[in-house]
C-alpha cells in the first residue's frame, strides 16, 4: 500500500498521522532540513530579505532479518526429490542479499524441530543440497511452483516501508535428492544464511563514502559489516542487532527405503563316520550353509547379490550322491552361482519389502561344502 493511501485512511478513519504504523525510511536517503527566519528593524517588515540554513544528512542502514526454521520433517522415499522450507524476512530498511549455505550434520547429531528432538541416521554419504524459491501457495515443496536459485543466494527488497517491487521476505526451501540410506534415515542440515551487499548496495556504499580516509570499497555478494565508529552525517553506515550478519536454522528429512538384515546359520549335513546319524563337523562332513535375508524397510529391494566367502577349510565340491539336494539355491530354486576364487556369488534377486502386517520380506539362499 503507498504511503499516501495509508495517510488518507487513517484521516478518514479519524486517527492521527502519527498513529500509522511506522514507515521506515530507505537508507541512503538525504534527509535535508532548512530553517529560515524573518525580522524587523523597529516596526518593518525587512522584506524580501531571506536568512535561512539548510543541514542535509544520509540515512544509514540498518540491517535486521530473521530465519524461521521448518517446524516438521516431511518423508519420502529414496532417490525422490525433497525439500525443507525456511521463512526469511528482510526487516532492514535496505535491500539485502542473503547468500545461503546447508551442511549435512553429522550421524548421530540430536537437534530439535518443532518442538520434535530427533537424530540424525543419515549415512556418511551427503547429499548434495540445492535452494529454491516458492513461487505459489503450497504446503509443501513443489518444483513445479517453486524457483532453483542457481547462485545459491536470494535477493530481497527492503522490509518496512512501501515497494514498488519486490518483497521482503520469502519462503526457501532447502532441497536434495539422497541416493544411499536405510528406511527410516534422517538427514539433518543446518542451512546459515548471511547478509551480503546486492550490486546496488555496494554501489550506494562506495558512492557515499568514497572520500573517506582509509575506507575499503566493498564488493557485490560480499558479507555486510557493521561500522562502529563516530556517525558522519554524508556517509552511510550500517547497524545490525545483536544477532550480526548471520542466522542459523536446523531441518531434516526422512527417507523410506529398504532396511536388510542378513544372518547365517550353518548344520553338518553328512559326516564319512556318522554318515546322516547325528554326523559332526569332522574333514569329509558336508556343510550346508543358510543364509536369509529380510527386509523390513517400506521399499523393495532390487539387484541383491549375495555373496559368501568360503575359508580355505572346503573344498566346493560335493558327492552328489550323498547331498541330493540342490548344491546352491536361492528362494527354494537351484542358483547359477558364479566362483571368484573361495568366493561363492548368487544372482541377482529382489527382496520384497515389509508387509503391511509388519512382516519382512525375505529371500533365502543355501550352499553346500565338503570341509577338507
Amino acid at each position: 500500500m503507498k504511503i499516501k493511501q495509508l495517510f488518507t485512511l487513517a484521516l478518514a478513519a479519524g486517527i492521527s498521522a502519527t498513529s500509522v504504523a511506522e514507515i521506515e525510511t530507505a537508507y541512503n536517503l538525504d534527509i535535508v532540513n532548512k530553517a529560515s527566519l524573518t525580522y524587523k528593524i523597529g516596526t518593518t517588515d525587512q522584506l524580501g530579505i531571506e536568512v535561512n540554513v539548510e543541514n542535509t544528512f544520509k540515512v544509514d542502514r540498518k540491517v535486521i532479518f530473521t530465519l524461521l526454521p521448518p517446524s516438521t520433517v516431511p518423508t519420502a522415499p529414496i532417490k525422490t526429490q525433497q525439500g525443507t522450507a525456511y521463512t526469511l524476512v528482510n526487516n532492514s530498511n535496505a535491500p539485502i542479499r542473503f547468500n545461503l549455505e546447508a551442511l549435512n550434520e553429522n550421524e548421530l547429531t540430536e537437534v530439535t524441530i518443532g518442538g520434535q528432538v530427533i537424530d540424525s541416521t543419515s549415512t556418511s554419504i551427503n547429499p548434495t543440497y540445492t535452494y529454491y524459491k516458492q513461487d505459489s501457495a503450497s504446503t509443501s515443496f513443489d518444483p513445479n511452483k517453486s524457483t532453483q536459485l542457481t547462485g545459491n543466494y536470494i535477493e530481497l527488497t527492503a522490509g518496512d516501508f512501501d515497494n514498488d517491487s519486490g518483497t521482503d521476505q520469502a519462503i526457501i526451501y532447502v532441497v536434495a535428492t539422497p541416493a544411499i540410506g536405510e528406511n527410516d534415515d534422517i538427514f539433518v542440515h543446518t542451512l546459515t544464511v548471511t547478509a551480503a551487499e546486492t550490486e546496488a548496495s555496494a554501489t550506494a556504499v562506495n558512492k557515499a563514502n568514497e572520500d573517506k580516509i582509509g575506507f575499503t570499497p566493498v564488493a557485490f555478494g560480499e558479507t555486510i559489516s557493521a561500522i562502529d565508529e563516530s556517525w558522519i552525517s554524508n556517509e552511510i553506515q550500517t547497524v545490525f542487532n545483536e544477532k550480526g550478519a548471520e542466522r542459523s536454522g536446523v531441518g531434516a528429512f526422512k527417507v523410506t527405503s529398504a532396511k536388510l538384515k542378513i544372518e547365517k546359520s550353518v548344520i553338518i549335513f553328512w559326516d564319512p563316520i556318522n554318515k546322516l546319524d547325528n554326523p559332526k563337523a569332522i574333514p569329509g562332513a558336508i556343510v550346508e550353509y543358510t543364509l536369509t535375508v529380510t527386509n523390513s524397510g517400506t521399499e523393495i529391494a532390487s539387484d541383491v547379490i549375495i555373496t559368501d566367502t568360503l575359508p580355505v577349510y572346503f573344498d566346493l565340491a560335493v558327492d552328489d550322491n550323498i547331498y541330493t539336494d540342490d548344491q546352491y539355491s536361492i528362494g527354494g530354486v537351484a542358483a547359477a552361482v558364479t566362483f571368484n576364487g573361495n568366493e561363492v556369488i548368487f544372482p541377482a534377486k529382489e527382496v520384497p519389502a515389509q508387509d503391511t502386517g509388519g512382516v519382512p520380506g525375505k529371500v533365502v539362499a543355501t550352499l553346500a561344502a565338503t570341509l577338507k
